[in-house]
């Protein structure tokens, strides 16, 4: 697509579509500095490794050691007296109370995993396959010890500086997207970044971001990204050092009114630790669509709902005879609803099922707007230039959309 002249009524129409921070928020977007509480919520357990966030509320109970499971029936072996060695700021899964144990019934697990590494497809620690039931657990999940320090250092978010704009530097609009690797810890880290001036398409930044933690694999397989490419890309002096080297460069094009566009852009902020809400995002956007086109058919229907029944209230449809010829068809539970043999709901009493929102994937959007093949690479992963270039292009088109019904 041809670039873009940026008139007024152009602008405007873009603005327009920025999402208030309350829907960014909904959508998984940060629009504030991290807490405290949030920032130790980011710590992992080290066991399962998943976030101490997602896993649990925070409270102080109990912990037992790492044990290993009995391999016959994957349980823990019986304990007759638990011991339990407190250790502080615990937190336990949602809806978990503190092991208790009794002669008839040993404490439940919370925690399962392997504790050693998967190499040639084996766990080293059991000596199983890659799919081999988990072999070790604990009664509650602990978090890693990390202080807070290291934890800011991790995870903290950053808002746009209120700079000065230098120059001509400071663009209108920008299309952004960026590549995640996986870091040792188990969180996505940033490994490619993609600036693309929204108006001009004129391509800002394409850069490889050199990882400043540990990485346990670069995702190829979506994110296109090699380590022979990390490696040339260093040996060219063109990567980019860690998060805060890719948000430096972003800010000298970037200011606090310039309008971000992508797709799903709140993983690609994250990616990049950047608090960032002047936000068109078309995921949001075709989110918002659908739902809108679902509430709509929703409303004819039980508008037609409502004429058949005062249509039939008024010709007498249910008739005294009709009642008893078709009584044997009616079937009336105890609780006074009417309902049929056939009905699924008479035996199931679960609610009729609501259809879930079409496919929201970039990769399908663009096909179905754009007619545009985008992410043909297979294995060898996504191209973030391509895919900030397709999200920018379903911006457009809602623009254009917009302008023309003005």
């Amino acid at each position: 697509m041809a670039p873009i002249t940026p008139m007024q009524q152009y602008l405007a129409s873009l603005a327009s579509l920025v999402e208030p921070a309350e829907s960014l928020e909904k959508h998984g977007y940060i629009t504030r500095p991290l807490s405290e509480e949030d920032l130790l919520g980011k710590q992992r357990c080290t066991g399962c490794g998943k976030t101490m966030s997602r896993l649990s509320r925070r409270r102080r109970p109990p912990l037992v050691e790492p044990t290993r499971l009995d391999p016959a029936n994957n349980q823990l072996p019986a304990i007759s007296q638990p011991h339990y060695p407190s250790t502080p700021a615990q937190m336990v899964a949602e809806d978990d109370e503190a092991p208790t144990a009794t002669p008839q019934q040993e404490p439940r697990i919370h925690c399962r995993f392997h504790p050693g590494d998967l190499i040639n497809r084996v766990w080293i620690c059991c000596n199983q396959s890659p799919s081999a039931p988990l072999c070790s657990g604990a009664y509650q999940h602990s978090p890693r010890s990390q202080g807070l320090r290291e934890l800011i250092e991790l995870h903290q978010c950053y808002p746009t500086p209120w700079t000065p704009p230098r120059g001509n530097n400071i663009c209108e609009a920008v299309a952004l997207d960026c590549e995640m690797g996986t870091a040792a810890s188990g969180d996505p880290e940033l490994i490619r970044v993609t600036l693309v001036n929204y108006f001009s398409k004129t391509v800002i930044l394409d850069n490889i971001v050199k990882p400043d933690v540990p990485m346990q694999h670069l995702n190829t397989r979506y994110s296109g990204v090699t380590w022979a490419d990390m490696k040339n890309a260093r040996k060219q002096g063109t990567s980019l050092k860690g998060k805060a080297g890719a948000r430096e460069k972003i800010w000298k094009h970037v200011g606090p009114h310039t309008l971000v566009v992508g797709h799903g852009v709140n993983n690609d902020l994250r990616s990049l630790r950047w608090i960032h809400t002047l936000v068109v995002d078309s995921y949001v956007t075709e989110f918002g669509r659908v739902k809108l086109k679902e509430a709509e058919e929703l409303k004819l229907k039980k508008a037609e709902e409502q004429k058949l029944k005062e249509a039939e209230a008024k010709t007498g449809n249910l008739t005294t005879l009709d009642a008893s010829k078709n009584s044997e068809d009616l079937k009336i539970p105890d609780s006074g609803t009417l309902t049929t043999p056939n009905d699924p709901a008479a035996t199931t009493n679960e609610p009729p099922r609501v259809r879930k929102p079409g496919n929201l994937l970039l990769k399908t959007l663009a096909k179905k707007y754009l007619d545009r093949d985008i992410q043909t690479q297979g294995k060898k992963g996504h191209d973030s230039l391509e895919d900030a270039i397709a999200a920018r292009d379903l911006v457009h088109r809602n623009v254009v959309d917009l302008v023309g019904r003005m």
